[in-house]
């Protein structure tokens, strides 16, 4: 007699469960495939790219909004409609916004997708005929929502040739910086063009659309890292693909748990005091020196503990690791250079005959996995470790040895899951600790430029950069000159 309360006792409690759990955000995407230009030869792959981007959300929860072939009046219609749905969808939405197609910059610099019907063959002409990209960036900061991901598989050669006006180079697109709770994903790095590619899809969205089936619980900066490192090699080089998180509220967020990545519990060690210097810090002023790079600039201030911890905590120690960070900077954007045959005749104990040279060139993963094998603690060519522990980082850490120890450093364990590297916190602490234990603040603490630059390696003025690191955590410093190399290393 007792079966049927307790049948709806459970009940009641099973349903008191379900409607305690949290419903999940809205998710909303706008997918756009421009191929039927009608002044210059049809793109063969967009439209299919982007048909295959949006059944690809579709089945990871995104209400999504197709549209191929976009007219200048429809395209600017789609993306106001698209922030109409964003800003509907309240505070806690998730937006996707991904385009393929023609897309270029004017002579002022201000980027722009281009519709189907534009005719407009010159810099100076585009602004009346194309839509900005910047509209797709003020609906995204007027929804005030945590996450949008915008991706663009475009830069195709839109000009006939690249022309200079104002000193802006205007092949490509425009670097357009970080933007609060935007992460960016570019099928290559501005100033550059990307094309088709030589099957049915082109090589950026082929490795998108894997990377959204079979890693959507991994944070989107390890995933379009990976995108990076695979289009690098499957284009033998020739396109860079570039990210820019800017996920300041959710910096590891990822497409299938949202903030409860696998990786979110996973962070360095520290969490100790930190000194009123450390705490006067200013992220306007930061933000100014870093070029708006909000993810370092926030990651820094949220762990100003991993800082303190590694005795970066007074003005000259802090002074020379941010010159030093942005030193690196510059280097890290050249980095493919080291996969070319140039370099590779170099190593002759590696590719000894010009054969194997050729054979290696622009594929970085058989390189690496060639270069160090046997090396810093990797395994044979055949265990894939020098490409797993390949030099990630700000001061490029390599070596499945090195990774070993820098697990001791932080207690993040980086050769189970050596990718966590490129997260932005993890990052952060490994090279606090790779600076400490080099003997870094000594040199900083005699203010010794000079064997800092030797050590670091990097481009750029360092001098210059150092008098600005010191200009942005000390409001006191002298105002140094204007960098040279702002438009060219961005951190």
């Amino acid at each position: 007699m007792w079966r049927i309360p307790i049948i709806a006792i459970i009940g009641a409690l099973v349903l008191s469960s379900a409607s305690a759990q949290p419903t999940p955000p809205p998710r909303i995407a706008l997918v756009i495939g421009n191929s039927a230009y009608s002044v210059v030869s049809p793109l063969p792959n967009a439209r299919g790219d982007a048909e295959l981007v949006a059944e690809q959300l579709r089945e990871l929860d995104f209400e999504v909004e197709f549209h191929p072939n976009l007219t200048r009046t429809r395209l600017a219609q789609e993306i106001e409609a698209f922030g109409e749905r964003l800003r509907a969808a309240g505070p806690r939405a998730v937006s996707f916004f991904y385009y393929a197609g023609h897309a270029a910059q004017d002579h002022l610099g201000v980027n722009y997708l281009i519709p189907t019907d534009a005719t407009a063959r010159a810099p100076e002409q585009l602004r009346a005929e194309a839509t900005p990209l910047q509209a797709v960036f003020d609906d995204m900061q007027a929804a005030n929502n945590p996450v949008n991901v915008l991706v663009l598989d475009a830069c195709r050669d839109w000009y006939a040739e690249e022309r200079q006006r104002n000193t802006i180079a205007v092949r490509g697109l425009r670097d357009m910086g970080r933007h609060g709770n935007v992460f960016i994903g570019l099928a290559t790095t501005p100033g550059n063009t990307t094309d088709d590619g030589y099957g049915d899809n082109s090589p950026y969205t082929t490795r998108l659309v894997e990377a959204l089936r079979t890693k959507a619980n991994q944070p989107l900066s390890l995933v379009f890292d990976d995108i990076g490192a695979l289009v690098y090699a499957d284009t033998d080089a020739s396109l860079t693909p570039e990210f820019l998180n800017g996920l300041v509220r959710a910096p590891r967020w990822c497409l299938v748990d949202g903030p409860n990545c696998r990786t979110r519990q996973t962070r360095p060690n520290a969490i100790v005091l930190t000194s009123p210097f450390l705490r006067s810090l200013e992220r306007d002023r930061l933000l100014a020196f870093t070029d708006n790079n909000v993810t370092f600039v926030d990651t820094l201030l949220s762990r100003r503990d991993l800082l303190a911890a590694n005795g970066i905590d007074s003005r000259l120690r802090l002074k020379h690791f941010l010159a030093s960070v942005r030193y690196r900077a510059g280097v890290r954007r050249l980095e493919f250079l080291r996969f070319s045959p140039f370099i590779l005749r170099a190593e002759r104990d590696r590719f000894p005959t010009e054969e194997i040279v050729q054979e290696y060139a622009h594929n970085p993963e058989r390189v690496m996995n060639r270069m160090f094998a046997g090396r810093y603690g990797n395994g044979d060519e055949a265990s894939g470790d020098g490409w797993r522990y390949r030099d990630r980082g700000t001061f490029s850490l390599g070596g499945r040895r090195n990774y070993a120890e820098a697990t001791s450093w932080i207690g993040v364990d980086l050769v189970a899951d050596p990718d966590l590297l490129s997260d932005p916190e993890v990052d952060l602490a490994v090279s606090a600790a790779q600076w400490s234990r080099n003997n870094m603040n000594a040199l900083a603490d005699a203010d010794d430029s000079e064997s800092i630059r030797r050590r670091v390696r990097g481009m750029g003025d360092y001098n210059q950069l150092a008098a600005a690191a010191l200009y942005a955590i000390d409001p006191t410093a002298p105002a140094p000159p204007p960098d040279p190399m702002d438009d060219e290393t961005p951190l």
